[in-house]
């Protein structure tokens, strides 16, 4: 059912109305800005937007070109923001760091403190991945995406998600790993 109403959508889109590309825009939006925030890194939600906002830009006015019988409208578009973000890493290498939406105790200080740097510390893993790994992690793992969604939107084979998805979690385990091990020391 859904489905059928983004392909309706689409053709309505293709056909020249344009007001329908809300539809698309209300059903990607959250889970592109939060891939955008997640592959980037950034801790400035404004530069997510605008980069989710270019996705759909791009995405507008390429519509004429997607073709269904390819992939689905979610995967055409998480390809076009990989690309987009891709090129946004070439252009300046931002800062490894994105904060995660607080979490906070308000009776305990100590327990806000903790899980603040807790959350520093999965970010900065997280950031310590290749482009590569961290994308198939945070479309699989945050997302939810399929071994075979994945393999469309990077355009590598599904042995190649598999494998860096694997990857991307021993690297995330060793480091974390090590993290724990200190704050074990602490204590």
């Amino acid at each position: 059912m859904e489905q059928d109403l983004l392909q309706d959508s689409i053709r309505r889109i293709q056909n020249g109305e344009p007001q329908a590309f809300q539809v698309i825009v209300e059903k990607y939006k959250y889970s592109l800005f939060v891939w955008v925030t997640r592959f980037l890194g950034t801790a400035d939600p404004v530069d997510a937007e605008d980069i989710v906002q270019e996705i759909f830009l791009s995405a507008y006015t390429h519509i004429q070109s997607y073709d269904p019988a390819k992939a689905g409208i979610c995967t055409w578009l998480f390809g076009i923001a990989k690309n987009l973000c891709l090129n946004e890493l070439r252009k300046q290498r931002p800062e490894p760091r994105a904060d995660f939406d607080e979490v906070s105790s308000p009776n305990d200080p100590a327990l806000t403190l903790q899980q603040r740097e807790i959350h520093h510390k999965l970010d900065q893993a997280l950031n310590n991945l290749s482009p590569e790994h961290r994308s198939v992690f945070i479309l699989y793992d945050l997302l939810g995406f399929s071994h075979r969604e994945i393999s469309v939107i990077e355009k590598i084979c599904i042995g190649t998600v598999k494998s860096r998805l694997s990857r991307a979690r021993k690297e995330l385990r060793k480091n974390l790993n090590q993290y724990w091990r200190q704050y074990e020391e602490k204590a």
